[in-house]
Parts: C-alpha cells; sequence; structure tokens
C-alpha cells in the first residue's frame, strides 16, 4: 500500500471539487460535464482499487458506474472540454487509456458539482454591503477590526471590510479592507473544510474570491510593506485551489511562483525558512505526480534547515517530517524512521508532529514486514492524543487505524482486524481509508 501521509494539510490545503466555469450545453440545450474514464471492469473489488489510487494520485470527485456489465471508474466534473483535455494531457502516462466521457446533468446538480454561473463571491458581498451599511470608512475599519477577532463574527467582518472597499475606494484603507477581505474568505473556507460546514462549492468560491483580491492588491500595490506577507498568502491559496481540479499542475507552479517572489521580497531569515517550507511542500506534490523529482524536494528542505537557526520548533519538526516523507516516497525505510526517531525525542511538545512522527515510524517496521511490533505504535498514536487538536492528528490517526487494521490482518488476528476495518468505516465513510478496509474486509469473506 503506498503511503501519502499528506503533508500538504500543514499548509492549510482543501481537498474540493473542479473549479466552476462557464457551463457548456449539448444540442438540445441540456447542461453536460466531462470525466475522465480511466477504465472499465468486470469485477467491482477492481473498480475499487483503481478508485483509491485516482483519489490518492489526486483526481476527485472519482465516480464508479455499472453499465452494460462493466464497472466503469470515471474521474472528476469538468465544465468545459478544454479543461478535461487539459487534464488527460497532464495525466497520461500515469493512466494510459484513459478518455473523455460526457454525463448529462440537470440544472440542479449543477450546483453540487461547482459549476454555478455566478459573479465571484466578494463582488456579490460587496455590493450588498453598500446597501446594508451607512458608517463611514473610519468607523467601518474599526467594527471590522472588532469584529475579525471572533469566529462568530467573522460575517460582519467581511460585510464591514466589503463595504469600505466598494463605497470608499480612494479612503487609505480600502486597500487594506481587499487584502483583509482576502484573508477572512479564506479562513472561512479553511473552518468550513475543518468543520465540515457548507459544501464544497461554497469553500471553493471563498478560495477564489480570497485570491482574486490578493491579486488585486499586489498589481495595485507592487512596493507595500507587506508584499512577500501577501505574496506568500496568495501562493498558499493557489496551492489549496489546486485541490478542486484534477489538473492541479497549473495552480501549484503558480503556489511556487509567488513563494519565490515572496523569497525575493523578504528580510528576515525566518520567514524565509517558512516560505521555503512551503515550496518544498507544494514540489513534493508535484513530485508524487512526477512532475518533479525528489532530490529538488531534499534540496529545497536543506535551503531551509540552513536558514532556519532563529525558526520556531515547529517549523523546523515540520521540515524534518517533509524529510521523512521523502524517504518514504522513495523507499528509504531505514532513513525515513531515522528522522522520524530523532523528531520524537527531540521535540517533545509538539503533539501533531510527534504523532505524525510515530506514526511513520510504524509504518517504516510494517513495511519491513514486522507487524506485530508495528501494531502497538498505531495504537499508540490512536490513544495518546487528541484529535480535536489539530488537523494534522486527525489525519494521522485515521492512516493509524487503518494500518492498525492491515497488520492485525497479516498477523492472522482476522477478527480484530475485522473490527479495527470496520470502524475505519463507520469513523471516514467517505475518505480512501475506507475504500481500502472494504477491500480487505471483502478478502476476508
Amino acid at each position: 500500500m503506498k503511503r501519502v501521509i499528506g503533508l500538504a494539510i500543514l499548509l492549510v490545503s482543501l481537498l474540493g471539487i473542479s473549479q466552476g466555469v462557464t457551463i457548456e450545453r449539448d444540442e438540445n440545450g441540456l447542461l453536460k460535464v466531462y470525466r475522465l474514464q480511466l477504465g472499465a471492469y468486470p469485477e467491482e473489488s477492481t473498480a475499487l482499487v483503481i478508485q483509491s489510487q485516482a483519489l490518492e494520485s489526486g483526481f476527485t470527485p472519482v465516480n464508479i458506474v455499472n453499465e452494460n456489465g462493466y464497472y466503469k471508474v470515471q474521474a472528476g466534473e469538468y465544465p468545459d472540454y478544454l479543461t478535461v483535455k487539459e487534464t488527460q494531457s497532464l495525466h497520461t502516462s500515469a493512466w494510459k487509456g484513459c478518455f473523455v466521457v460526457i454525463k448529462e446533468i440537470s440544472e440542479t446538480e449543477k450546483v453540487s458539482l461547482g459549476i454555478e454561473e455566478k459573479n465571484h463571491l466578494y463582488e456579490e458581498d460587496m455590493e450588498r454591503a453598500v446597501q446594508r451599511r451607512s458608517e463611514g470608512p473610519e468607523e467601518l475599519w474599526e467594527k471590522g477590526l472588532l469584529a475579525w477577532k471572533s469566529a462568530e463574527t467573522v460575517d460582519d467582518a467581511i460585510e464591514c471590510f466589503a463595504c469600505l472597499a466598494q463605497k470608499y475606494p480612494a479612503h487609505e484603507k480600502s486597500q487594506k479592507a481587499r487584502v483583509n477581505l482576502g484573508n477572512l474568505y479564506a479562513s472561512r473556507a479553511y473552518r468550513m473544510k475543518i468543520k465540515g460546514t457548507g459544501d464544497p462549492q461554497s469553500q471553493y468560491r471563498n478560495l477564489l474570491s480570497s485570491a482574486c483580491l490578493m491579486k488585486e492588491y499586489l498589481k495595485k500595490n507592487p512596493n507595500a510593506s507587506d508584499v512577500a506577507a501577501v505574496q506568500e498568502k496568495l501562493g498558499k491559496i493557489k496551492y489549496s485551489l489546486s485541490r478542486y481540479r484534477g489538473a492541479s499542475r497549473q495552480n501549484i507552479n503558480e503556489a511556487i511562483e509567488q513563494i519565490d517572489l515572496a523569497l525575493g521580497n523578504t528580510l528576515g531569515s525566518d520567514s524565509a525558512t517558512y516560505f521555503r517550507m512551503e515550496k518544498a511542500a507544494y514540489l513534493l506534490e508535484l513530485a508524487r505526480n512526477k512532475q518533479a523529482t525528489y532530490d529538488t524536494v531534499i534540496n529545497e528542505i536543506n535551503k531551509a534547515e540552513k536558514e532556519s537557526s532563529g525558526a520556531r520548533d515547529k517549523v523546523k519538526a515540520r521540515l524534518q517530517l517533509m524529510r521523512a516523507e521523502v524517504y518514504v516516497e522513495t523507499n528509504n525505510m531505514d532513513l525515513a524512521e531515522y528522522v522520524a526517531d530523532n523528531l520524537v525525542s527531540r521535540y517533545t511538545t509538539l503533539n501533531s508532529e510527534k504523532a505524525t512522527a510515530q506514526f511513520i515510524q510504524g509504518y517504516c517496521i510494517m513495511q519491513s514486514q514486522h507487524f506485530r511490533i508495528a501494531i502497538p505504535m498505531f495504537a499508540s498514536v490512536l490513544k495518546d492524543y487528541d484529535s480535536q487538536e489539530d488537523p494534522l492528528i486527525k489525519l494521522t490517526q485515521r492512516e493509524a487505524l487503518l494500518c492498525k487494521g492491515i497488520c492485525e490482518y497479516k498477523i492472522g488476528e482476522e477478527d480484530q482486524s475485522k473490527e479495527t476495518l470496520k470502524s475505519v468505516i463507520e469513523k471516514y465513510p467517505n475518505m480512501k481509508e475506507s475504500v481500502v478496509a472494504q477491500r480487505y474486509l471483502d478478502h476476508m469473506q
């Protein structure tokens, strides 16, 4: 089983759906979306394996269509032919023989697929805010800052800054209000994802508005003192947007470009270390899809570590996690385990990083076929850490539970394995781990 630790969550990656653009219609006026068919199989179990692999490679959603006696694995929901062909060209080496299929959809389906014909969210909010608010620019600014302090009043903060930006464009705080709006939209999308509120389309529209506002600010204020910080934020948002369509390379490359620009505009070594950590994570995503080399990732980690003398321990630890991830994915399990061991002993107070490092230790032992030794290590990850503390812990525990069940199966403890794997499906029904868990359960029937 391929190990994907998912360190991108360190950088607030948001999984989602395809990008919303102009909808195409067929000759009868019906809406239509495009998918990539990755294969057709007589056995459902085979299709489930391919579905899991497609999800791991970055496609979302991935559907299995039972048609004409075959289980057809179809990836993505692309609203135009140009986009799906671009995606196909990026994935032909990994998915040889994939081809484009068309699915007709109803008007009511388009929102769930993320293909709404709407203006940008921030444009709608600005128009609405101007109609609702009557305060002057200074009062709007102060009220916006105050409302921003609480998650419960974020919508009020958005309304204040939206009104200020739209109603008073010449005011000295108008441009800063747009940056604040961009930050608020990104934060709201992140909270939606973590808390499971709001549909993927809402998350996407918040992120897209954030990116548009940041780009607009950088274009109008190229010499502002906060340019590096805004460029870094835009890079992070671009990376998050890359998770909303199969053709992710363009947004990831744009994210890397923004980080490089931020590195050229930053004066502090602490910021440079953090920016390089982000760049390494983006390069790692490209390396997983054979669009960059793992040596490139290691080189970027090395650069970050050379500049990390004054960086926070959390940044240093996450650089080590990323290094261990590269070693895992290049099958250097001894090196990965060594790095993880060092992290656990050195950063004793960083629970999120320790949990992930302990998982890596267990995973490396599991890959060495020492399943009985690996089980208590996965159990420790599940028992000793609070998943509410950090999204990274929740992700790590999800994978640890699956690996524990697999190890139990490998040593012949099928009853315990069944119980563990069923809990994976119950706790994480829509995740790739549940697909893998079901494959093992089917094999034990």
